[in-house]
């Protein structure tokens, strides 16, 4: 027996693993003396023994004596027994307690695995008085199964009851390995949710989400009502993206979270995304100290895009990313990318003591943080598992995907696709033939970027004088444009160009007239002054609308060209606000591509970088790279597109079956190898531009991210001797590349000593 003076536990008697086998009533004589001497005793423990019946019997009439007891350990207790002595036992334990009329503060249970049949016997004692104190329960490794959680549930429930919800207010819950699976879970919400007080929780290894989303809604119905939860551990269930995307929602409701663990939940790097994006906001969990994400099947590009997240967590002491897929290469660039965001000490080391006095720890002395199996390089690239199948196994028996979507309550994200047309329209017959609706038909096939579909919305006709007029002439305007159904649609079929094709009409008087051009219904007004700098912006904002909505569709890239080439008002240093104002609604991956589509475009290749195509190439990049004109910085979309543009520079693998997975895969395969790598020197060029304009206002993450990937990339290529379709060979890549690493580091430089002073 240890009897000890704690300040925070007050007297305890302790009978810890002395591995006691208690049989009869006289094997307990020594608990009973221990408790008859110590009336003031605050705790008990008896963990680490195993207790029959007959000897837990005089103890619970010792206990009735006791009636400071606050904390009751009895983990590991019925080692060796039967099920059916176990519920009897704590029957006795639990009488005693109760009529001591004690208040329990804490409650440890786990490591018993008595399952259903035992819990029974203290079922009493959590809905009694006696436990209305009740702020910790730790049930771990119980094996309670549907039944026992039913039993849990049940009293505590009732114990609120009985308080009239004012007691019964648990600060810790854990309650690990009980294969609860969805069932438990939900039984556990209702109560959890009741309570509000929950500030550890852990739910670990309990099969929750094998059968669809119900369970993982629980978990995030209890995240969402508990906003004091400072621990959260759900490793080990299947939660999938699906979960990772629903517990990113709510992360705002956790203010004051400290502790993530989401280790061997099948994330996968779309879930990954999800929490990064959230994280990536300085105000969601600004206390982060401690987050596990080992084993979920996580790639490259989503772990740099996490990483890039954390940086503003300042109190990050623990970032656990093991077991994942970024490959044996790709674990330097994490460690990189840590070191340039300032998180390398977050990495779980052995050698952390002796390390600490060291300040020049090398890279190497990090890899240990990753020494379970990362995946190959060449399972990077060639085996890669697709996300989608996968979140389709994991979720064989769940909801349909509607369900889902509207069960999180997440109408944001579901997309329109604007483009698939036979599924959600019905066709028109001759009859009921709509010439407004067939516009809107036209408009969708012509990029989905045109207005949408809705029978409900009228086109305003501008009639001679400029009020709404919908008379015989309401169709002609007194500017040089055709205003009517025909004519928008005429417009949308025979795009405007100043070089005039042959289903096309100039913009001006000098351009040419074709076969198959449309007439033009009216002159300029008499006396009218036109803004040729307004025309001009409307156009540029239009065409360059429609050539982000689809970098790939070359036909209004060329447009867009045309119209530069044209157009000497353009001919400026960017960002042009037109710029500005356009790619606040575009999406950054479709910012990247448009700027390098741009950059090897032929008058690009011929002109110098003073050109019109070239300015806007760089305004693009300087519009989501730059901070200079938004104070704001949105951090996800500059993640976005940095790794889109790493890609494309061939210093990150993309995901498999991404856009730009497919868009390289295709240029690989149609193109030679001196192909790839004259577009990849155009790129190189670019980035080389984007910096000499914009050095000083480049975003620091940006600078950090391009130097240390593109330097690992340049480390790749020196010490192998074959290398991939995406390497740079050429000796004006190499120069490029080696100018552009020297800028960035001299930039980084410059910034580090202002910030200094």
């Amino acid at each position: 027996m240890v009897v000890v003076l704690n300040g925070y536990n007050g007297w305890t008697v302790s009978f810890a693993n002395h591995a006691l086998k208690l049989d009869k009533a006289a094997d307990a004589n020594a608990i009973v003396s221990a408790l008859a001497s110590n009336l003031n005793a605050e705790c008990l423990n008896l963990s680490g023994n195993t207790l029959g019946i007959d000897a837990a019997r005089p103890i619970g009439i010792a206990l009735e004596k006791n009636r400071f007891i606050k904390r009751c350990l009895f983990n590991d207790l019925f080692t060796g027994r039967l099920k059916s002595e176990i519920a009897p036992a704590l029957k006795y334990l639990s009488n005693g307690l109760m009529a001591s009329k004690s208040q329990i503060i804490e409650l440890d249970l786990s490591d018993n695995a008595f399952g259903p049949n035992g819990i029974v016997g203290i079922t009493d004692l959590l809905a009694s008085n006696t436990c209305h104190t009740l702020e910790v329960l730790r049930m771990n490794n119980q094996g309670l199964g549907h039944e026992g959680c039913r039993y849990l549930a049940e009293a505590l429930e009732k114990g609120r009851c009985l308080s009239k919800n004012q007691g019964l207010l648990l600060k810790i819950f854990s309650g690990g390995r009980n294969r609860l699976e969805n069932v438990g879970a939900q039984m556990l919400s209702k109560v959890f949710c009741d309570m509000g007080s929950l500030e550890e929780l852990s739910l670990y290894q309990n099969g929750i989400g094998i059968h669809g989303v119900d369970g993982i809604l629980s978990l995030v119905k209890i995240i969402k009502s508990n906003p004091n939860l400072r621990v959260l551990n759900l490793s080990d269930n299947s939660l999938t993206p699906r979960g990772a995307e629903a517990i990113a929602r709510v992360l705002p409701s956790v203010v004051n979270l400290e502790e993530l663990y989401l280790s061997d939940c099948i994330l996968r790097s779309t879930g990954v995304k999800a929490l990064a994006s959230a994280f990536e906001d300085p105000d969601i969990t600004p206390n982060l100290r401690v987050l596990n994400l080992t084993g979920n099947e996580i790639k490259l590009s989503a772990g740099i895009n996490l990483i890039l997240s954390l940086g503003n967590k300042s109190h990050l002491e623990l970032l656990d990313l093991n077991a994942n897929e970024f490959g044996r290469s790709g674990v330097r660039s994490i460690i990189q990318t840590l070191d340039s965001v300032g998180l390398l000490h977050t990495l779980p080391n052995p050698n952390d003591k002796e390390d600490s006095s060291n300040k020049s720890v090398t890279e190497e002395s990090y890899l240990w943080a990753f020494d379970e199996d990362q995946g190959s390089d060449q399972e990077d690239e060639d085996d890669e598992t697709n996300e989608g199948e996968g979140e389709e196994d994991d979720n064989e028996n769940a909801e349909d995907d509607d369900s889902r979507r509207s069960q999180y309550g997440d109408d944001d994200d579901e997309r329109e696709n604007h483009t698939d047309i036979t599924s959600d329209q019905k066709e028109s017959s001759g009859v009921n033939f709509s010439f407004r609706e067939a516009f809107s038909k036209i408009g969708t096939i012509g990029g989905g970027c045109l207005t949408p579909q809705n029978e409900n919305i009228q086109i305003n006709k501008p009639g001679p004088f400029g009020k709404q007029s919908f008379g015989l002439f309401s169709g002609i305007s007194p500017q040089n444009t055709d205003t009517t159904d025909a004519g928008v649609i005429r417009s949308k079929l025979w795009p405007s160009s100043g070089l005039g094709n042959l289903f096309n009409f100039g913009d001006n008087a000098n351009a040419k007239r074709n076969l198959f051009s449309p007439p033009i219904l009216s002159n300029k007004a008499v006396g009218q002054v036109v803004d040729e700098k307004k025309l001009d912006e409307d156009k540029l904002r239009q065409l360059l609308n429609d050539a982000l909505c689809n970098p790939k569709q070359e036909m209004s890239r060329n447009r867009l060209i045309d119209f530069l080439g044209s157009t000497e008002y353009f001919k400026q240093p960017p960002i042009h606000p037109i710029i500005m104002l356009c790619s606040q609604t575009a999406s950054p991956e479709n910012i990247v591509r448009l700027s390098l589509a741009l950059s090897r475009s032929v008058i690009c290749q011929t002109n110098s970088v003073s050109g019109a195509i070239m300015q806007l190439a760089i305004g693009l990049l300087a519009s989501v790279f730059t901070d200079v004109y938004k104070k704001n910085r949105d951090n996800h979309r500059i993640s976005c597109a940095i790794n889109c543009l790493l890609v494309y520079l061939g210093a990150i693998k993309p995901e498999k079956d991404s856009d730009d997975w497919v868009d390289c895969s295709l240029t690989t395969t149609t193109n030679n190898n001196n192909s790839v790598k004259f577009n990849i020197q155009h790129y190189l060029r670019l980035t080389k531009t984007l910096i000499d304009y914009f050095g000083p206002q480049l975003i620091p993450s940006v600078c950090n991210c391009l130097t240390v990937l593109l330097s690992e990339q340049r480390k790749k290529e020196m010490h192998s001797e074959s290398s991939s379709s995406h390497d740079i060979h050429t000796l004006d890549g190499i120069h490029l590349r080696d100018d552009i690493i020297n800028s960035l580091e001299k930039q980084m430089t410059s910034m580090n000593l202002k910030c200094s002073k």
